[in-house]
C-alpha cells in the first residue's frame, strides 16, 4: 500500500474534501487511455509521463504513484489518446486547474533565475501547506474608511490610472508621508466590486503593525496574514477561499507571491528596496523582481513602495519603464528629523564606552521630556570578537570563515553564518592564557552600557532573535506603542517602515560599519539603511532629532542624509555605476562552486575556467576565493558574469555548466542579479 508523503497527504485531505462536498463538478469518463505529463514538486526540470481513461487539461491536480509515495503534481502537457502498458495510470483527477498564466510564470520564475521547475512548483505548493499560512483578523460587511491629504490624494489618482492600464507604479515618499495610506487607498478603488490583492512586506514586524491598521478600518472583505503556527483547520479555510478565488487581502511575506490568485487586482511591495525580498538560501529569486514579471504576464498592476528605492527601480522610472508619483511631505505636517553627526575623534570615551557624551546627554534630556529613544546598531550578540590579548587570536568558527560572536544573554558563542554554538571560553587554545576579552559592541553590549547610565530607564533589545514570530513581534510593539519601553535598542529590522508616536529621538553608534566591504551596493545600502532608520525619529507632533556617531565626519553619504540630498546621491551612484559598467548598466550573475575538500574544488574551479566561454559583451572574472571562502563546512569558490542587458546570460551560464559535466561532490548555487556578494 502506497502512502502520500506527509506534505502531500495535507493537500490531498483538502482536495477530496472539496470534491466530496461537491465543490468540483464531477469528472466525466474519456473512455479512451490519454498520456499526459505531469510536473512534480521534486528536484529537476523534468516532467513525467502518465495515463488515465479520464479527460484532463493542463494545470490540473493530480495524485500519481512516484517511486514508493503518492505525490501531488500538476497536469503540464496533454497527448494524443493511446495506450501504453509500461506507463503507470494516475490515482486521482482533481478538477481544480492553476490558470494557465500562473503556470507561465511559475516556468518564467524558474528559466529567469536558473532554478529547477520542480523546486519552482513546490514553492507554489509549499504556500499552501509547509510552514507559512494565513490567519484571519477582520471580516465586516462595511467599506473602508481611507481619508487622503492633497497630495496623498493627486498620488492616488494617479496610481489608479497606471493600475487600470496594469503598469508598474513607483510610490517614492519621504518617510511619514503616508505610503501605506496611499496604496491602502488604492486597493478600496480596485476592490470595490470585489477581488484579491497581495501585499509583500520584508519584516515580520511590519506586517504587524500594517495588519493594526486595517484592524482599525472597517474593510468589507477578509484580510488574512502569511505566518507559521495555524492549525490544519485554518490552513484548510485557506485552502477554500484560494480555489474559489473568494474576495481577500493577503498580507505576507516572500512566499505569498506563489500562491495561485485566480482573481488579483494589485501586488504591492512595500520598503521594495529592502535586501530581505531576495532570497538567498535554496531556491534564488528577488521577489520584487519576480512580482513585476507575474504582473507582465497576469496584466496585473503592481505598485514598488519606498522612502529609498533601490537603484533598479529609480532607473526604471528614468526610463519610462516604470511610473514615479512622489510625496515630498509628512502626512502630519512635521518637518523631518534634524540630523546631527557626531565626529567620535572629538568625544572622550572611557575604556568599554561606545555612547558619546554628545548622545548620552541628548537621551538624558529626551527621557526626562517622557519621550522615546531608539539605539541602532546592526550587530546582534554581545561582541562581535572574542580575542586572546596575548596572543592576537580571534575565536573563529571551525566551519565558516567568521568570527564567533558572544552572546552574553545566552552564555554562548555563535556562527551567524552556520547557527554553529559553543560554550564561553575562559583560555586561549593556542597560547593557554587567559587574557580574553569580548571586543567591539553588539546590542547586549550597548544596553549593558545604557542600563549603568539610566538605570531607572526602561531598555529592550530588538532583533531577529526576540522578534522570531508574529507573537513576539506583537508584544514587543504593543509595549512600545503603550510607552512601556523608553529605550529600543534595535538592528535593521526596526529600521523601516515603523511608525512610533513617541519616538522623538535616534541615535546610530556606528555609522561607518559598510563603507569599505567592497560590494558594488554598499554605498546605497547603507544610505537606505541610514536613511530609513533616521526616519523613524518625530513622526508625530514634534521633529524628532538623529545623531549619527562616526569616524568619518566627511563622508559624502552622512552629509546626503543631512542635506536630504536624496536625488542628488542617487544621480552620483547612477553616474558610478554606468562608468563601471555594472547593475543597472548590465546585467550580473555569480556562480559558487563548493566543496567539502578544496583540492578537488580547485580542481574543479580549474577545469571550468578551461571551458570559459569567451563572447563579445561578456566579462568573466575568476575562479577567485569568495569572501567568505568556507561555509558550513564548505569550500568555496566563484566566477563573476558581467554581460550587456540584452544577453541571455541563463543561456551562457547553462551552456558553460553543461560542458563542464559537473561532478556529484560539487555543489553549484547560481544567482542572477545578486544582492549579497559574500
Amino acid at each position: 500500500m502506497i502512502s502520500p508523503c506527509p506534505s502531500t497527504a495535507f493537500l490531498v485531505n483538502i482536495l477530496n474534501n472539496f470534491q466530496h462536498n461537491h465543490f468540483f463538478p464531477s469528472l466525466m469518463p474519456n473512455h479512451n487511455m490519454q498520456i499526459v505529463e505531469i510536473l512534480l514538486p521534486i528536484k529537476g526540470n523534468k516532467t513525467f509521463a502518465y495515463q488515465t481513461l479520464s479527460s484532463v487539461e493542463t494545470g490540473q491536480f493530480v495524485l500519481v504513484p512516484f517511486r514508493n509515495k503518492k505525490l501531488l503534481g500538476i497536469v503540464w502537457q496533454t497527448f494524443s489518446q493511446f495506450k501504453k502498458e509500461s506507463i503507470k495510470e494516475i490515482i486521482q483527477i482533481y478538477e481544480y486547474k492553476l490558470k494557465d498564466s500562473f503556470l507561465e510564470f511559475l516556468k518564467a520564475t524558474a528559466d529567469y533565475n536558473m532554478i529547477e521547475l520542480g523546486i519552482v512548483l513546490k514553492m507554489a505548493i509549499n504556500a499552501f501547506s509547509a510552514r507559512e499560512s494565513f490567519n484571519y483578523i477582520n471580516k465586516t460587511n462595511h467599506n473602508f474608511h481611507v481619508f487622503l491629504s492633497s497630495e496623498q490624494s493627486s498620488a492616488f489618482k494617479y496610481l489608479l490610472k497606471n493600475a487600470q492600464q496594469g503598469l508598474v507604479s513607483v510610490i517614492e515618499g519621504v518617510t511619514g508621508s503616508g505610503k501605506t495610506i496611499v496604496y491602502l487607498k488604492l486597493i478600496e478603488e480596485l476592490l470595490r466590486n470585489g477581488g484579491q490583492a497581495l501585499i509583500l512586506l520584508p519584516e515580520i514586524a511590519l506586517t504587524t503593525q500594517i495588519m493594526q491598521r486595517f484592524t482599525e478600518l472597517p474593510p468589507k472583505i477578509n484580510i488574512l496574514q502569511w505566518h507559521s503556527g495555524l492549525t490544519p483547520k485554518k490552513r484548510q479555510e485557506l485552502w477554500q477561499i484560494s480555489l474559489q478565488g473568494d474576495d481577500v487581502i493577503v498580507i505576507g511575506a516572500r512566499s505569498a507571491l506563489f500562491l495561485p490568485f485566480t482573481n488579483l487586482k494589485v501586488i504591492i511591495i512595500d520598503e521594495e528596496h529592502d535586501a530581505s525580498f531576495k532570497q538567498e538560501e535554496g531556491a534564488i529569486y528577488n521577489t520584487r523582481d519576480m512580482a513585476v514579471l507575474r504582473g507582465k504576464i497576469e496584466n496585473i498592476p503592481v505598485v514598488l513602495s519606498s522612502a529609498t528605492p533601490a537603484i533598479e527601480t529609480i532607473y526604471n522610472y528614468k526610463i519610462g519603464k516604470y511610473k514615479k508619483v512622489q510625496l515630498t511631505s509628512r502626512f502630519s505636517g512635521v518637518l523631518l528629523p534634524d540630523i546631527k553627526i557626531i565626529d567620535m575623534t572629538e568625544e572622550n570615551l572611557s575604556k568599554n564606552q561606545f555612547i558619546s557624551p554628545t548622545l548620552r546627554h541628548a537621551l538624558e534630556n529626551n527621557l526626562n521630556n517622557a519621550k522615546q529613544s531608539l539605539i541602532f546598531l546592526n550587530r546582534k550578540g554581545y561582541a562581535p570578537i572574542t580575542l586572546c590579548t596575548k596572543c592576537g587570536t580571534k575565536l573563529s568558527c571551525p566551519y565558516c570563515s567568521s568570527y564567533l560572536v558572544f552572546h552574553r544573554n545566552k552564555s554562548s558563542l555563535e556562527c551567524h553564518h552556520c547557527g554553529y554554538k559553543t560554550k564561553v571560553i575562559t583560555e586561549c587554545s593556542n597560547c593557554h592564557s587567559k587574557d580574553i576579552i569580548f571586543f567591539g559592541p553588539g546590542v547586549e553590549k550597548i544596553e549593558e552600557e545604557l542600563k549603568k547610565l539610566f538605570p531607572l530607564a526602561r531598555v529592550a533589545i530588538a532583533t531577529s532573535e526576540t522578534i522570531s514570530n508574529q507573537k513576539s513581534a506583537m508584544e514587543l510593539l504593543k509595549k512600545i506603542s503603550n510607552h512601556e519601553i523608553d529605550i529600543i535598542i534595535g538592528t535593521q529590522i526596526l529600521a523601516k517602515g515603523l511608525d512610533f508616536k513617541l519616538l522623538q529621538l535616534v541615535g546610530v553608534i556606528d555609522a561607518d560599519c559598510s563603507y569599505t566591504s567592497g560590494d558594488i551596493r554598499a554605498h546605497e545600502r547603507m544610505y537606505q539603511l541610514l536613511s530609513q532608520v533616521s526616519g523613524r525619529a518625530g513622526r508625530a507632533n514634534e521633529r524628532g532629532q538623529v545623531f549619527l556617531q562616526t569616524y568619518e565626519p566627511h563622508n559624502h553619504i552622512l552629509h546626503s542624509i543631512i542635506n536630504n540630498n536624496q536625488n542628488a546621491f542617487f544621480e552620483a551612484e547612477l553616474q558610478n555605476r554606468e562608468a563601471s559598467n555594472t547593475p543597472p548598466f548590465s546585467r550580473i550573475a555569480v556562480i559558487t562552486i563548493s566543496c567539502r575538500q578544496e583540492n578537488r574544488l580547485l580542481e574543479f574551479a580549474y577545469k571550468m575556467s578551461d571551458i570559459m566561454p569567451v563572447l563579445e559583451n561578456l566579462t568573466v572574472l575568476g575562479p577567485s576565493s569568495a569572501p567568505l571562502s568556507l561555509l558550513k563546512g564548505n569550500y568555496r569558490y566563484r566566477f563573476i558574469l558581467r554581460a550587456k542587458k540584452n544577453i541571455s546570460i541563463q543561456k551562457i551560464i547553462n551552456h558553460w555548466l553543461e560542458q563542464a559535466d559537473v561532478p556529484h561532490h560539487i555543489k553549484i548555487k547560481i544567482d542572477v542579479d545578486p544582492y549579497s556578494f559574500s
